[in-house]
C-alpha cells in the first residue's frame, strides 16, 4: 500500500466533527475530555431540580454529581435508588446521559481504533478500512453516520426483543419504557437498572429468554461496532482482520475460562448458584462472566459470592471489553498485546507473530504502558479511600475502585456507605477509568512523530 492511498483517513471536508477534529481528523484530547465533562455539568445541573428526584436530601449536589458522571462514564455505580430517588424526568435525564455518552464514546474509540492502525501500518490501514468501508470518496465523517446507525440499530432491536417479553408483566407505556431503558443500559454497558423495586437481576435467574437476551445485548456492545462488522462480513474466521481475530479469540477464552471458575467457585453455595438447576447454574455462569467485562449486571448477590470469586471478578473488570466498544477495563486488545508481547520477549523475538503477520513490538509496549499506568491510579486510589474511609474493610474499598475504574458497576455497597468526599474520589476514579485511558491513547498516538533518532544504547541490571 502506498502513501497515497494512506489518504482514505485523512479526508478534509468540512462537517460538524470538525469542531473537535483537527487536521486529517486529528483528535484533540482536552477537547474531547472537556466535551465529556461538560456533559457531567449538564447532568449534575439536571438532576438538582426538584423536577428529577423524589423528596429530599442532605447530599442532594454529591448524589447527582455522582449519578451523572456514573451516567456519563457509563459505569452504574449509584448512592441512591434509581427507581425510586429520581422521578421519571430524573430517569430518563440518566438515560439520556448513557445513550449520549454511549453513542460518543463507540464514535471516539472506532477513531481511535482506526488512528493506531493507520499509525503502525499501512497494511492494517487498508484491512481495516475495508472492513468498515471507508475509502477516499467516504471518509471519516460517513465512518461516523455508521457507527451511530449501528449503535441505534441494536438497541432499538433490543428494544423490540424485550417489549415481547415484557408485555405479560407490565402495562404497554411501562413496557415501553422498560424495554427501551434496559436495551440502552445493557448496549452502552452502563449497568444501570431501571426496574422498579429491584436491585439486582437476582429475580431473572430462572428466566432463559431474558439473560440470554440482555447477554447479546451486552455483548455486541462490548465487541463495537468494528469487530461486529467484520464478523457479519467475513463470516469466517480466517477472513477476519488481526484485530477481530485477537479479539474474538480472547474474549472466548475469557468468557470460557470465566463461565467454568464461575460454575466451579459458586456451584454449591446456597446464596447463589446453589438452588438452581444445573442448566440455569451454566447459564447464570456465562452471563456473569460476560457482564463481569462490561455491563456489571449481576444475576449473584455480589456481597454473598466468595472470596475467591470476587478475586476472579476483579481481574476480568480489570481487563473489559473489546477496544471501539461501550466496554470498559484496559480493553481486551491491550491484555491481549501484553501477553504476546511477553511471550515474544521470552523467546527472544523483536516482532509479535501472529497468523503469519507481524505487530509492532513498540505496540505492545504501550499496552504494557497504559496497563501499568492502570494499576497505579488503582493502587492509589485505594489508598486514598483507607484513608478518607477509616474501618472500611480492604478487600471491599479495592473490589468497587477496580469496578469504578473499570466502568464496570459490581459494588459491595461501598458507594453507598463511604462520606462525601469518598465519594467524590470515586467520581475521580470513573472518570479516569472511562476517559483516561482515551485520552492516554490519543495523546500517544498524536505526538507520535515515527523518528529514527536514538541515543546510545547501555544496559543495567534486571533480575
Amino acid at each position: 500500500m502506498n502513501k497515497s492511498s494512506a489518504k482514505i483517513f485523512q479526508y478534509r471536508g468540512f462537517t460538524p466533527f470538525n469542531l473537535i477534529f483537527r487536521r486529517h481528523f486529528t483528535l484533540s484530547p482536552v477537547v474531547v475530555l472537556s466535551l465529556f465533562l461538560i456533559l457531567v455539568i449538564i447532568g449534575t445541573i439536571t438532576l438538582t431540580l426538584p423536577i428529577s428526584r423524589q423528596g429530599s436530601s442532605d447530599t442532594v449536589i454529591t448524589d447527582a454529581l455522582f449519578t451523572a458522571s456514573s451516567a456519563v462514564s457509563l459505569t452504574g455505580l449509584t448512592v441512591q435508588d434509581t427507581s425510586t430517588f429520581w422521578t421519571p424526568a430524573g430517569r430518563i435525564v440518566i438515560l439520556a446521559l448513557i445513550f449520549i455518552s454511549g453513542t460518543s464514546y463507540l464514535c471516539i474509540s472506532t477513531f481511535l481504533l482506526v488512528r493506531i492502525s493507520q499509525w503502525f501500518s499501512y497494511s492494517s490501514t487498508l484491512s481495516l478500512g475495508n472492513t468498515l468501508g471507508i475509502n477516499r470518496r467516504n471518509g471519516f465523517s460517513r465512518l461516523m453516520v455508521k457507527v451511530i446507525t449501528f449503535a441505534i440499530g441494536i438497541q432499538i432491536l433490543g428494544s423490540v426483543s424485550l417489549f415481547i417479553q415484557f408485555y405479560a408483566s407490565y402495562p404497554v407505556h411501562d413496557t415501553i419504557w422498560q424495554a427501551t431503558s434496559h436495551a440502552i443500559s445493557s448496549f452502552n454497558n452502563s449497568g444501570f437498572m431501571f426496574f422498579t423495586s429491584v436491585d439486582n437481576f437476582s429475580q431473572f435467574q430462572n428466566d432463559k429468554r431474558f439473560l440470554i437476551t440482555t447477554m447479546l445485548i451486552t455483548f455486541i456492545g462490548s465487541l463495537g461496532y468494528a469487530v461486529t462488522i467484520d464478523i457479519v462480513k467475513s463470516r469466517s474466521f480466517t477472513l477476519l482482520n488481526l484485530n477481530s481475530k485477537l479479539v474474538v479469540i480472547f474474549t472466548g477464552l475469557l468468557i470460557i475460562v470465566g463461565g467454568i471458575l464461575i460454575l466451579i467457585l459458586e456451584y454449591h453455595n446456597p446464596e447463589t448458584l446453589g438452588p438452581l438447576s444445573a442448566a440455569d447454574k451454566v447459564l447464570n455462569s456465562l452471563f456473569q462472566s460476560i457482564s463481569s467485562r462490561s455491563s456489571g449486571f449481576s444475576s449473584l448477590h455480589i456481597n454473598s459470592t466468595t472470596d475467591s470469586l470476587k478475586f476472579l471478578f476483579t481481574g476480568l473488570m480489570f481487563v473489559g471489553g473489546a477496544a471501539g466498544s461501550t466496554a470498559g477495563g484496559i480493553k481486551l486488545n491491550t491484555f491481549a498485546l501484553i501477553v504476546l508481547t511477553n511471550i515474544a520477549i521470552v523467546k527472544g523475538r523483536t516482532q509479535i507473530r501472529l497468523f503469519g503477520k507481524e505487530i509492532p513490538i513498540r505496540q505492545g509496549q504501550f499496552a504494557i504502558a497504559i496497563a501499568i499506568i492502570s494499576v497505579c491510579l488503582v493502587l492509589l486510589s485505594t489508598g486514598i479511600l483507607l484513608i478518607l474511609e477509616d474501618g472500611l474493610n480492604f478487600d471491599r474499598l479495592f473490589f468497587d475502585t477496580v469496578s469504578a475504574f473499570s466502568s464496570v458497576g459490581f459494588t459491595t455497597g461501598i458507594a453507598e456507605s463511604v462520606s462525601e468526599k469518598g465519594r467524590l474520589v470515586l467520581v475521580l476514579v470513573m472518570l479516569t477509568g472511562r476517559f483516561g485511558i482515551v485520552f492516554l491513547g490519543l495523546t500517544m498516538v498524536n505526538s507520535y512523530q515515527g523518528k529514527t533518532f536514538r541515543y546510545v544504547q547501555e544496559r543495567v541490571t534486571i533480575g
